[in-house]
């Protein structure tokens, strides 16, 4: 009989991390898709349409994470994952920008201490 995964163990934190990843795409996808593709919906329709997935993401990933790393940790991943989507979504669709990296860059390093 094996042991289950422990709260740090990479099954138990695997799936919050993936919700925090799709929340953070949903969330930079609600603020630029007027710039993007040209979408003209109002904040009432973007709720109803996406809110309570967000929600349901966000919530299922902060209570594992804080679970698994406490509340401090928790947060620094959290804005370590956002600012990584952030990132990689505006170079993609706006421009580079080589401070944006450094400050992912220095989360990292904070959320690996």
């Amino acid at each position: 009989m094996s042991t289950p995964p422990t709260a740090t163990h990479p099954a138990t934190i695997a799936a919050p991390l993936a919700a925090l990843l799709a929340a953070s795409v949903i969330f930079w996808i609600k603020g630029n898709a007027r710039q993007v593709w040209g979408c003209e919906w109002g904040p009432i329709k973007w709720w109803l349409i996406v809110g309570w997935i967000t929600n349901t993401l966000t919530l299922f990933a902060w209570w594992r994470l804080a679970a698994a790393w406490g509340v401090w940790r928790a947060g620094v991943v959290w804005s370590a994952v956002g600012l990584a989507v952030d990132i990689a979504l505006n170079s993609y669709y706006f421009e580079w920008n080589p401070r944006a990296a450094l400050s992912l860059a220095l989360i990292a390093i904070a959320a690996a201490l």
